[in-house]
């Protein structure tokens, strides 16, 4: 096929996609497929001319992409292509954040390198990450990392599930994972007379806003995530958190037991874990065999990178590993500051009511009354 007719092919294959709401590591490939080839033809006007109705769509896709979980050769392409798309970019807004997005990537980028030579980094991630597997037309494409932010608020009249950002689709698995995961939190935690409020608007926050949320592995995660909240309402004074460096898939039943994620998703995630900066991989014990033997696959080119492989049967035996569910007193310092916050406007006039009572016990042992008169 000639150069040129497969540059507009590929373009116009690019507007049907954008069209259809095409995102993600997908999209930004695509764009990048079609940078390369407007590269090979030597004429910077014809890859301005044609990329500039693309350009946002790849800047907005890049500043969601991530080094951690793709392959060291994956990023440098994108990079690459970036530097490329960056000449026909004339929005200063856009030419900041590509900008800015390039050099996190080049940061992100030695870093792994330094993770898969056997040199972790501790302290890299303040919070676990579960896979989540990218599809296009029902096959898996992609498989990319993120975070959960769970809220908690008292509410009135029923339990209520805010996922944002919400899905494209409506997802009944999803939405029932949701659930059965925040029965299980509760039952967990409520021991006797509960002081919990009687239903919550739970909020959950997926960080990376991939935008291609469905099925029910990142429940693990969630109900992990739902405890550590529910315990921090009961027990105020103590440290509720997981270990950073983690990565976790899997759903959860409402018992509690692993439910696998099956042979091509866990193969997918193994290797998205694998090139990320997390040291451990919680993941359902049926799913173990299959990821032990794509570890062993991709350690025989990088056989310094350690990755802990943790099977779980039940989500209970997490929380009973202080290695991975950590708990600890807070500071006396620490509460003292909660309280006052949040008892401010009782401090307002507990402090000058325990002044006046000073006064007046020092009026009544005061040895020189004259002093008062």
């Amino acid at each position: 096929m000639n150069r040129f007719v497969k540059i507009e092919a590929t373009a116009a294959h690019l507007r049907d996609g954008i069209l259809s709401d095409i995102r993600g590591h997908t999209l930004l490939l695509k764009l990048c497929d079609l940078t390369e080839l407007l590269d090979g033809t030597g004429d910077p006007l014809l890859l301005e001319a044609t990329l500039t109705e693309f350009t946002p769509y790849f800047v907005r896709e890049l500043s969601k992409f991530r080094v951690e979980g793709n392959q060291p050769g994956l990023t440098k392409r994108v990079i690459t292509c970036a530097e490329k798309i960056r000449l026909a970019i004339q929005d200063e807004t856009e030419l900041s954040i590509l900008t800015g997005s390039l050099l996190r990537l080049k940061k992100e980028l030695k870093l792994q390198r330094l993770i898969l030579s056997g040199n972790p980094r501790p302290g890299q991630r303040h919070t676990p990450n579960f896979p989540v597997i990218e599809t296009v037309e029902g096959s898996f494409s992609n498989c990319l990392l993120d975070t959960i932010r769970v809220v908690l608020r008292p509410g009135k009249g029923e339990d209520k599930f805010i996922l944002h950002p919400a899905t494209s689709k409506k997802d009944r698995e999803l939405e029932d994972q949701i659930r059965t995961c925040y029965r299980f939190a509760r039952r967990s935690v409520e021991t006797g007379k509960s002081r919990l409020s009687k239903f919550f608007d739970v909020q959950i926050d997926l960080l990376s806003d991939l935008g291609i949320y469905s099925g029910r592995s990142f429940g693990a995660l969630l109900t992990l995530l739902l405890v550590i909240e529910l315990k921090k309402r009961l027990h105020p004074n103590r440290r509720f958190g997981l270990r950073a460096d983690i990565s976790v898939t899997g759903g959860i039943d409402a018992d509690g037991n692993m439910l696998p994620t099956g042979k091509e998703a866990i193969e997918q995630k193994t290797k998205a874990v694998f090139f990320s900066f997390s040291n451990a991989f919680i993941l359902p014990a049926d799913d173990l065999v299959y990821a032990q033997k794509t570890l062993s696959e991709l350690q025989r080119s990088r056989p310094n990178r350690k990755l802990e492989l943790i099977a779980v049967k039940n989500i209970n035996d997490i929380f009973n590993r202080r290695d991975i569910f950590r708990v600890s007193r807070k500071p006396v310092k620490q509460r003292v500051k909660e309280w006052a916050r949040k008892y401010r406007y009782g401090a307002l006039l507990f402090l000058p009511a325990i002044v006046l009572l000073g006064f007046f016990f020092a009026r009544e042992f005061d040895n020189n009354p004259v002093s008062f008169e």
